[in-house]
């Protein structure tokens, strides 16, 4: 921790800038120690010169430096603190100006030792013109400064005093983080498009103590995230967090302030298993950075990547061009991590320290990206991969992960890079032609492998491992390898020395899902198959068309490997991430959603929600958008469904009307391509209604003669709007005669009653059918009546009928009810007998 001596404060005292700085050394010693002030006006820098009191403060809850209610401060660096103190006292005596004295106590605060302090706090309390007196000196402030580690800090750069303790100020990191580009970072450019996450943050900053991950690409990222967003919000709560929030490097420091008495922001810098939990009950916050690659536990908040409107705008703030800006928006994806590495590369910053001298090893691994030590097949590829034996490979990666910003790190058995996506930029300009042939092949060779789980039984495959049915390689190495194959289709001019071997992930994903393969490849991939879709989406498309149209398909038989998902899993959902993935773009949106009509043909039947009707409704609903695709575009394939999947297409339009519900399962964004990232998820009230109306005008278009698409969309008719409602009936009304010779004829007659009934049991009721309306429907149902009486009648027999033409139920006594069904029944037998 860093301490001070009181001398250090009296020398600094001298320095020209000192007036000007001191009002802020308190500012935010008051913010670190005293929980929300109620208020705090206390300007630093110039000013200072202006007239009044130099701080105004009301706190409802005080500590050994702040009295509790209001009080009025004073701040002075001169060498004479007693003569300047009363000076001060007499002055604000007065004229307290808008102050009530005797409401307020007066605080003199003196960066000098104040001798005889006390005698003279208890000379002018006794004089009863303040609610209370009181004085703060050189030695005061030590010790407070001792309270608020994060104060400390930020005075130690103040005055040129920078020990290494392992912590650092989030503030100085920042300063340190944001001004390694060239331009500086801004805060605005780390919360491009990001103000929910910033406003959960916020949530959890005013709120109990508690522990909270920010997960970013890098975590630095999340931890720039945090400052940036901190610095933006400085007068909701931004600034009571910089003025207590550290950054803890070393698991000796996070044990040194883990107990800390003052409340503090821990932020988690370091890999080890320190619990959370200890900091967290001793009254502190904790965040934990996570990058990309690590599992969050807990609560908190994932950063998506960054708007593009607002990205744009935060560089052109920073000052550079609109080209440059165009450029960089589009060369980087809009990631942080790899923005600021361009912006780095301008100023002229080399990289990390561990890039300098990465061995040949290190940079060939960037093509694994993770793996698992005790897998054999593992290290196999990684052997045949560099050439060398593993534990001649392993010892260079323990060595790398022992220095400070390791590139790599071990949890448990798994190895993997700190940041895939960062280490693939930094390395990836060192891959040579070699390495990309032998990953070529040897990614191929590991993503082709069927699992041998999928030759048990559905009821079996969760006791796969204890029956010596596991893949020959680990799911790690799997994903590590298709992550690479993103990297390598979103950011290949990365890897310009291997530049020859084109269209790699095109090539492997093509091999992997070559014909024949059957349904358990797609099964066995159905992890890896929404990363691969983002690094080939053309090749995963291509096969998806080809084993669909292929004869017998095999999708049938993957659609019937569910069984019961708690013990064999439902090895389909991979498929439909993969393509809800694709949706995104509006490149291959229109074929995903013809391939999701055709897959809905060989649906499950079985509770699970992930389905291809589910994942195909996703795409059209009219309230919220699951894709860049414009709504004219997705109107024109909502057309095309309807003409090449007849049953399909009229399934989903009924389904995607706003009177079917709006309950919907997010469809995720793609992790490494840009697909959808400016969508904005939820449309404006007139384009949600000019989209509906399109909807309504195919179903009435649509359902012309055919019973069983109008029994089908019977029941919204009145949820229509009122001008297309009105087409609706009198389109029925017209095709009725043709609709009763059609077998569907007596389910649309039935549907037709059950309306009848529930418009006229409550003709009062906001969503009920005018009177004119009801009696075109009526019209309908009589000419689609049955001519044989026992068909036309048998329904009134059922335990509890629905008439066509009901008494009120809310105003007829249910006596009445009954006789008007038992006549009904009596008039029925009649007929029949007759």
């Amino acid at each position: 921790m860093i301490s001070f001596d009181s001398s250090e404060i009296v020398n600094w005292a001298d320095r020209p800038d000192a007036h000007h700085v001191f009002p802020e050394l308190v500012r935010r010693l008051i913010l670190a120690t005293i929980p929300l002030p109620g208020f705090l006006d206390m300007p630093s820098g110039s000013s200072v010169r202006m007239p009044g009191w130099d701080g105004l403060l009301s706190v409802s809850e005080g500590n050994t430096w702040v009295s509790k209610g209001d009080s009025a401060w004073e701040f002075s660096c001169n060498n004479s603190p007693k003569q300047k103190a009363d000076q001060d006292y007499e002055k604000r005596t007065a004229n307290p100006r808008s102050v009530i004295a005797s409401q307020t106590t007066f605080v003199s605060v003196t960066a000098r030792r104040f001798g005889g302090k006390n005698e003279w706090m208890n000379e002018r309390r006794q004089e009863g013109n303040w609610a209370s007196v009181c004085a703060l000196d050189a030695d005061d402030l030590t010790t407070w400064l001792e309270q608020a580690p994060a104060v400390a800090g930020w005075f130690a750069r103040k005055i040129g005093k920078l020990p290494e303790t392992g912590v650092v100020p989030l503030e100085e990191w920042w300063e340190e983080w944001s001004s390694a580009t060239q331009p500086q970072i801004i805060p605005e450019l780390v919360m491009a498009g990001r103000s929910a996450e910033v406003d959960a943050l916020g949530e959890w900053a005013r709120g109990a103590p508690g522990h909270w991950y920010v997960q970013g690409d890098t975590r630095d990222e999340a931890i720039a995230f945090l400052a940036g967003a901190a610095h933006s919000e400085a007068e909701q709560w931004g600034a009571a967090l910089l003025a207590k929030a550290l950054v803890v490097k070393t698991e000796d420091a996070w044990r040194s302030l883990e107990r800390h008495a003052v409340p503090l922001v821990l932020v988690r810098d370091f890999n080890g298993g320190v619990s959370p939990q200890i900091a967290v009950s001793g009254g502190h916050h904790v965040l934990t950075p996570l990058d990309a690659s690590q599992d969050p536990l807990g609560k908190g908040q994932t950063l998506h990547r960054l708007g593009r409107d607002d990205t744009s705008a935060a560089l052109a703030k920073m000052g550079l061009l609109k080209s440059k800006v165009d450029d960089l928006v589009g060369k980087t994806a809009r990631r942080l991590p790899v923005l600021r590495r361009f912006l780095i590369e301008e100023a002229g910053f080399q990289g990390p320290d561990w890039a300098a001298d990465a061995t040949d090893s290190l940079v060939a691994l960037v093509l694994i990206g993770q793996w698992q030590e005790d897998n054999e097949g593992d290290r196999k590829i990684i052997e045949d991969l560099i050439g060398k034996p593993f534990a001649d490979i392993e010892e260079e990666l323990a060595a790398k992960a022992g220095i400070p910003d390791s590139p790599v790190v071990k949890v448990e058995r798994r190895w993997r890079f700190t940041s895939h996506e960062e280490a693939w930029n930094i390395l990836a300009p060192r891959l040579t032609q070699t390495y990309a042939m032998r990953f070529k092949e040897l990614a191929a060779t590991v993503l082709r492998q069927v699992s041998p789980e999928f030759e048990l039984i559905p009821g079996e495959r969760y006791m796969a491992a204890v029956l010596g049915k596991s893949p020959p390689h680990s799911s790690t190495l799997r994903e590590g390898i298709s992550r690479t194959l993103a990297l390598r289709g979103v950011y290949p001019e990365r890897a310009k020395n291997a530049a020859s071997v084109q269209h790699l992930p095109l090539l492997v994903v093509r091999e992997v899902l070559s014909e024949g393969k059957g349904w358990e490849i797609w099964a066995t991939l159905y992890r890896d198959l929404a990363t691969l879709a983002e690094a080939a989406p053309d090749a995963v498309l291509d096969a998806v068309a080809r084993d669909l149209w292929t004869s017998p398909t095999p999708f049938k038989e993957l659609f019937g490997q569910g069984g019961d998902p708690l013990f064999s899993g439902t090895p389909y959902v991979g498929l439909l991430g993969a393509l809800e993935r694709m949706a995104w773009s509006a490149d291959h949106f229109a074929r995903v959603a013809i391939i999701l009509a055709r897959l809905a043909e060989y649906e499950p039947d079985n509770n699970v929600h992930n389905r291809p009707t589910e994942s195909l409704r996703s795409l059209f609903l009219p309230w919220i958008r699951f894709s860049e695709t414009a709504d004219s575009d997705r109107l024109e394939t909502l057309k095309t469904l309807a003409t090449r999947f007849p049953q399909a297409g009229w399934d989903l339009l009924i389904k995607i009307h706003p009177s079917n519900g709006q309950l919907v399962t997010d469809n995720r964004l793609p992790r490494w391509r840009s697909w959808g990232q400016d969508v904005s998820s939820s449309l404006t009230h007139i384009d949600h209604w000019r989209y509906v109306g399109a909807i309504e005008e195919y179903l009435v278009s649509g359902a012309k003669g055919d019973a069983s698409k109008w029994a089908a969309m019977i029941g919204i008719v009145s949820k229509l709007s009122h001008e297309t409602c009105a087409q609706a009936l009198s389109a029925l009304s017209e095709q009725s005669e043709v609709l009763c010779l059609q077998p569907a004829a007596f389910d649309l007659w039935a549907r037709l009653r059950l309306e009848l009934n529930r418009h006229r049991s409550f003709p009062d009721a906001e969503w009920a059918m005018s009177a004119e309306e009801v009696s075109i429907l009526a019209d309908s149902y009589a000419r689609l009546t049955p001519l044989d009486p026992v068909s036309a009648h048998a329904w009134l027999f059922d335990r509890r009928p629905e008439l066509p033409s009901p008494l009120p139920p809310l105003f007829t006594p249910l006596e009445d009810q009954d006789n008007q069904i038992y006549e009904a029944q009596r008039d029925a037998v009649h007929a029949v007998h007759a």
